[in-house]
């Protein structure tokens, strides 16, 4: 028994009193014209059906490694020269220049020889005056003999730099070479040079060897005008 009458879905009269089916039945005829949509704003979500989205988690950024500094190593420090050592020149006293002119040429002709009374200043081309006798005798020696000509070579420590050692050296040599020349010995006789630290009779390894070493050296030669 219908208790509900619907034309074109639309319900046009009620017969009797309803019984549960036909609310049951009219329920499905308003569920029928509702859109899709529309029925889906009816069904109930609970909390717990409701879908939660996974939390948004942002990449980290990436950061470029940094490679560590380069490290460049110190230079090598060269090892000092040290030089090669040579034979200890032969000390003349003032006693060798009290022999004869001929006993004095055969000893120190073609052998380097040094003053043991010749002082400079400290770190300086200055002559004391205390070397001037010993320098004088070596004056009259050379005059005495036409036929030499002296070589005269500034030496050094290794103390300090050895470009500064080099120059000490010649202007040394060169002082002691003027001292001669003011004395009356010609210029062309004379020749000098200096060696710096480069030539060492000792090991610069106390005082003593290095006072040694700092020196000016002579070489008596016969004369090369002579020999042209």
């Amino acid at each position: 028994m219908k208790y509900f009458t619907f034309t074109n879905n639309v319900i046009i009269g009620v017969t009797g009193r309803p019984t549960v089916d036909a609310f049951a039945e009219l329920v499905a005829c308003f569920s029928a014209l509702l859109p899709v949509d529309a029925a889906a704003d009816y069904v109930k979500v609970t909390d717990n059906e409701k879908k939660t989205e996974p939390p948004i988690v942002k990449p980290e950024p990436v950061v470029a490694k940094k490679e560590p500094p380069k490290v460049t190593p110190p230079p090598k420090k060269e090892p000092e020269k040290k030089g090669t050592l040579v034979e200890a020149p032969m000390e003349i006293t003032d006693e060798d220049f009290n022999v004869k002119v001929d006993v004095f040429e055969k000893k120190v002709v073609g052998r380097r020889f040094r003053l043991s009374n010749l002082y400079f200043e400290q770190s300086s081309p200055i002559i004391q005056s205390k070397s001037y006798p010993q320098l004088d005798k070596l004056v009259n020696t050379i005059k005495l003999n036409p036929k030499l000509i002296i070589e005269i070579t500034g030496h050094t420590d290794n103390v300090g730099l050895p470009t500064q050692n080099l120059y000490l050296s010649e202007q040394r040599a060169k002082v002691v070479a003027n001292y001669l020349f003011n004395k009356g010995v010609p210029n062309e006789r004379i020749k000098y040079s200096g060696k710096g630290q480069d030539e060492p009779i000792a090991i610069n390894d106390t005082d003593d060897n290095k006072a040694k070493n700092r020196r000016v050296e002579f070489v008596l030669r016969d004369n090369i005008d002579e020999k042209q």
